[in-house]
């Protein structure tokens, strides 16, 4: 199936809700090194997002087998369940951003740099997700994410056969995966869309109760929210 390619996405921080996120009003003096920092990610991110949409060829119990690959997930078959194609991907910040020297910065630059390197990705994933509605027709969109909620949802070693959906073209965004399963750039995202009517969400099978990113409650690990 046919591979698409995001990378045309413009970066424009805001910096009055980044001054907002870090505080700046108790380190006014740093004030010039923020601005600095987003404008230097203005001018370098080029943040980038690859995907295809895949058939589902088999979905059991625990097992599904998507675009010829195998992945092992209760909740993974739970919700791809009488679904006949998924959109697979893979986004990120970017190198350019990620890489940006804060040698001549604060400290604290770590937490603004981590900061920016949010917002390129938010906007790529958000033109992702517009792409998929508005040029391939899915509606009512949840996503599933290797790694993602209790470890046993769908672990992060799956991360394999899902970047090898894309035959190397993960490269073509430079994004690289670990030993451990993890995506380098830190700033990275990686999984399957679907449409679901009830709206699944990660979060609801996560157990970690203070998480600063839950966007719903825990409704448990082991089977999908449209099945409660």
């Amino acid at each position: 199936m046919q591979l698409h390619l995001i990378d045309d996405v413009p970066f424009e921080p805001d910096l009055d809700e980044i001054a907002e996120q870090i505080r700046l009003d108790a380190y006014p003096e740093l004030e010039g090194q923020v601005r600095d920092l987003c404008e230097r990610s203005r001018r370098s991110a080029r943040p980038k997002a690859v995907y295809r949409i895949v058939t589902v060829d088999e979905c059991a119990d625990q097992q599904v087998r998507i675009g010829g690959q195998s992945f092992r997930s209760e909740a993974l078959a739970g919700n791809l369940r009488d679904i006949d194609r998924v959109v697979a991907y893979v986004a990120t910040c970017g190198a350019e951003i990620a890489g940006l020297d804060l040698s001549n910065y604060d400290p604290l630059s770590e937490y603004w740099h981590s900061i920016l390197k949010e917002g390129a990705l938010r906007a790529v994933t958000a033109r992702l997700y517009d792409a998929v509605e508005h040029e391939h027709g899915f509606a009512d969109l949840s996503q599933m994410n290797p790694g993602s909620a209790n470890y046993d949802v769908w672990p992060i070693a799956q991360q394999r056969p899902l970047f090898a959906l894309f035959g190397g073209a993960t490269d073509d965004i430079g994004v690289r995966l670990t030993e451990s399963h993890l995506m380098v750039p830190d700033k990275s995202v990686s999984g399957v869309m679907f449409t679901s009517s009830s709206g699944y969400v990660n979060c609801h099978a996560c157990d970690r109760e203070n998480c600063p990113n839950r966007r719903a409650p825990f409704l448990g690990s082991r089977v999908p929210a449209q099945e409660r």
